[in-house]
């Protein structure tokens, strides 16, 4: 921008010079006109710079000039570049590891070092290769059994055919269990809840599951047609009952009137008893709903007041939701005006009051009358609060008047101010004529008696109602504020934002008053603390900076702020505090905006050089430095303490490492660096020969740092190597291990199906060339047919041999008195049915 400006001025006065005396009035008052503006963008710019600089100026050593540096460098950057390459080639090995599942899943070392599993390869083989031997030998040796096993046909009929003509009964039976009825909540039958069960909607099936409860189980839904339920519920409970009720209503079965009563009774929660009237007044049954509330407003007089108050208000409730208020209103009226002798305080005619506004207003009417101006009983519980809402709506309706134009409310000047606050801002929910009332007969000289959290309200109140007097409502605020330290710094915001300030204001106001009150004496003040000088803007630290200036005690304050947010301000304010207060300030330290450490922050970290905190002194050494005509001698004895430490330091610590003395060190070197002449010259020798000697340490450090990190991750990359081998070649085994288990598996498993389903072809026959009890026959026979052809299978072999063996006595012994069944007989039988 200043550049265009200053081209356009060398354009101008080109021109001035060429069209001559007549216009030169004319552009020369343009000229000045674009001079002034140049000059004030200039200093804008360099105003901006100055404030945003951080770090100007980077420390620099002679150090990184020499050819030992370079060569330094040159090889920690090879080191480095193949440490890099190291760390990308383990981590495409370790990725290479991850795309193989069989390693996460653990079936490689599952089976590639577990011994037995060449032992199931073995088992499974050598029992398939005995079960083909069995099916060889009954070939051979065995046809009939051949025959009957392989070449019989339409078995299940002749099954079912031998069933019906020797066991009717079982049919009988089992018909007869179907009729009776389900012992349950219902009277429905067990068939009912069967095909509800099998062939039923969402609902009835629901239906079944409470019927049935079981533990643990969950209902999929918490709504049946608009009423609520409980999804978890268990057996013989409230909500047990509640859901059956609710599904049998939903299924078409009205409940009765004696088990909606109980149903109540069983109630033990306000949200409970609200659940079952809303169920209740949601059944659409006019007579059952009205002989439920009766039976029920009847059993209140032997229950606690609070309790009838609970029940009626929910019947209330539910019957103004349900527009069905005109059904049960009159029962409601004649109960609760039964219970106003007993009513007694505040609450109690309250709540009557807001029961009977819908169902008797003359009575509520005179119940609220008693308790209009009792307040503080009121807002002290929020129920009550919500309850004089509804009734002071409700009869406003009816009586506008019920508080005459003008009325104090029983609240004047007698009463405790925060009650007042308390109910004008109570009464701004839904009357804000009471509340504006209330508020404009304050008076302003009592808010200052009135507690910090209310104040909050009022301040809000006040804009609403009195929005003329808030300047002067913030001046008293503010001026009792810094007299007598009222509240936290927050909530002086927060009641400033209320009255329409912002923090600026807020920050212009404070310092007013406490310039006013305190005037010079920086002890008695406490405004300036951590929290206030974060709440002063960049432009509130310039503008109110004489007003600083009287606030010396609390320098390191102010100063970190001018450094955090006014760095131009800084080091003129550092001097001023230094001239009131050397020993104070001299002792100060301050975050590094002086200097900067790059060129040392892989030498000595980034955390250090963040954590670094530079001496005040420093800082106003850089200022003197930077004058015209710097007075050397002034900046050598600011700084002669720190160099006398370094040098001690220097001398009883010979190869030391310690950051912050380096980063002390060159922060010396730095500020010795821009002075001339003998008194500096030694010091700034010594300290550069230090300085350099701490940084080539630290770089053979990092060189022998790094020659162990290569040692450690070339070791690393080559196990990995290894590694990925060894697993790749056992996963192939593993594979081939696999694959010959799961082939033998499936043989094993379709050699077993296949015998389940020949024994039962076997079974079948023999038992219908039997003329004895079917059942029990072809259980014994099927057992012993299925558990020989488990026998080739080694891991059945000895539960098929136990089998076989009772099996083979079971005969023995039954052969005493009817011949057993066998397979020449079962044969001969199965061509005899054929030919019948």
């Amino acid at each position: 921008m200043a550049t265009r400006l200053f081209q356009g001025i060398a354009n101008d006065y080109s021109r001035w010079s060429i069209v001559g005396n007549f216009h030169r009035a004319v552009w020369e008052e343009r000229l000045m006109r674009k001079v002034i503006l140049c000059i004030l963008a200039s200093a804008a710019l360099f105003g901006f710079l100055t404030i945003q600089t951080v770090h100007a100026v980077d420390i620099d050593h002679p150090y990184f000039h020499t050819e030992e540096y370079k060569k330094i460098v040159e090889q920690f950057n090879l080191k480095k570049a193949e440490l890099q390459n190291l760390h990308t080639e383990l981590k495409t090995i370790q990725e290479q590891r991850k795309q193989f599942s069989w390693e996460d899943s653990g079936i490689i070392e599952f089976v590639s070092f577990l011994p037995f599993s060449s032992y199931i390869i073995l088992l499974l083989s050598l029992s398939l290769f005995l079960a083909a031997i069995y099916l060889y030998y009954i070939k051979v040796y065995n046809p009939a059994k051949w025959f009957i096993l392989f070449k019989t046909r339409n078995n299940l009929g002749i099954l079912l055919k031998r069933i019906k003509e020797h066991n009717k009964l079982i049919l009988v039976l089992c018909a007869a269990t179907l009729i009776l009825p389900s012992v349950s909540l219902a009277e429905t039958s067990i068939v009912t809840d069967a095909k509800y069960f099998l062939f039923g909607n969402e609902v009835e099936r629901g239906y079944v599951f409470v019927k049935y409860p079981v533990k643990g189980r969950k209902l999929p839904y918490d709504r049946v047609k608009d009423i609520s339920i409980y999804p978890v519920f268990d057996e013989n409970t409230f909500e047990h009952h509640y859901n059956y009720l609710v599904h049998e209503f939903a299924i078409g079965f009205p409940p009765k009137t004696t088990d909606l009563v109980r149903l109540i009774e069983k109630v033990r929660s306000v949200e409970a008893l609200h659940t079952t009237y809303d169920f209740i007044f949601k059944l659409g049954e006019a007579g059952t709903i009205r002989e439920v509330v009766q039976k029920r407003l009847s059993a209140l007089p032997r229950l606690r007041m609070d309790t009838r108050f609970i029940e009626i208000d929910a019947i209330l409730t539910k019957a103004k939701e349900t527009n069905l208020l005109n059904l049960v209103g009159e029962d409601l009226a004649a109960a609760l005006n039964l219970m106003i002798p007993e009513v007694s305080g505040t609450s109690s005619n309250l709540q009557m009051a807001y029961l009977l506004v819908d169902v008797d207003p003359n009575k509520a009417n005179e119940l609220f009358d008693r308790i209009k101006y009792k307040f503080q009983d009121i807002i002290s519980e929020p129920a009550n609060e919500s309850r004089f809402r509804a009734a002071y709506l409700a009869l406003s309706k009816i009586r506008p008047e019920i508080y005459r134009q003008g009325d104090s409310l029983g609240l004047d000047d007698q009463n405790d101010p925060t009650t007042m606050v308390a109910v004008a801002l109570f009464f701004d929910k839904f009357d804000e004529r009471l509340s504006s009332s209330i508020i404009k007969n304050f008076h302003l000289d009592r808010t200052t008696k009135i507690k910090q959290e209310p104040y909050e309200h009022l301040a809000g109140l006040w804009k609403k109602y009195r929005k003329e007097e808030v300047p002067a409502f913030f001046d008293l605020f503010t001026s009792q504020f810094i007299r007598y330290s009222r509240g936290n710094l927050n909530t002086y915001l927060n009641i400033a934002s209320r009255l329409g300030y912002s923090k600026d204001d807020a920050v212009d106001f404070l310092i007013k008053h406490d310039a006013e009150y305190h005037g010079l004496k920086s002890e008695s003040s406490t405004l300036i603390t951590k929290e206030f000088m974060n709440l002063i803007s960049a432009d509130g630290l310039s503008k109110h900076l004489n007003y600083l200036k009287t606030r010396n005690t609390q320098a390191p304050l102010i100063l970190n702020s001018l450094l955090e947010k006014r760095y131009d301000l800084f080091p003129d304010y550092l001097m001023y505090s230094y001239e009131k207060d050397p020993r104070m300030v001299s002792k100060l330290t301050f975050q590094n905006k002086l200097a900067g450490f790059t060129k040392w922050d892989g030498l000595v970290g980034n955390q250090f050089i963040s954590d670094y905190r530079v001496p005040a002194t420093y800082y106003l050494s850089e200022k003197e430095l930077s004058a015209p005509t710097p007075k050397l001698s002034q900046v050598i004895g600011l700084l002669q303490e720190n160099v006398d430490e370094r040098m001690v330091e220097m001398i009883l610590m010979d190869n030391r490492l310690g950051n912050p003395s380096l980063l002390d060190e060159l922060m010396l070197f730095h500020l010795y660096s821009k002075m001339t002449g003998p008194p500096s010259a030694d010091v700034r020798t010594v300290l550069e020969a230090s300085t350099g000697s701490q940084t080539k340490a630290r770089m053979d450090q990092q060189m022998s740092s790094i020659d162990s990190e290569l040692q450690k991750v070339r070791g690393q990359v080559q196990s990995a190597r290894s590694e990925l081998d060894n697993f790749k070649s056992r996963k192939r085994s593993a594979q081939i291990r696999i694959t010959a288990i799961w082939i033998l598996v499936i043989l094993t498993v379709l050699y077993i199906i296949s015998a389940f389903f020949l024994s039962i072809r076997y079974s079948i026959n023999a038992v219908s060339a039997y003329s004895g009890t079917r059942i029990g026959l072809f259980t014994v026979v099927f057992a012993e047919t299925f558990a020989k052809f488990l026998v080739p299978i080694l891991y059945f072999t000895v539960v098929a041999l136990v089998v076989i063996i009772g099996v083979q006595l079971y005969g023995f012994l039954r052969s005493r008195d009817e011949e057993f069944p066998n397979v020449q007989r079962s044969l001969a039988n199965y061509r005899d049915s054929l030919e019948r």
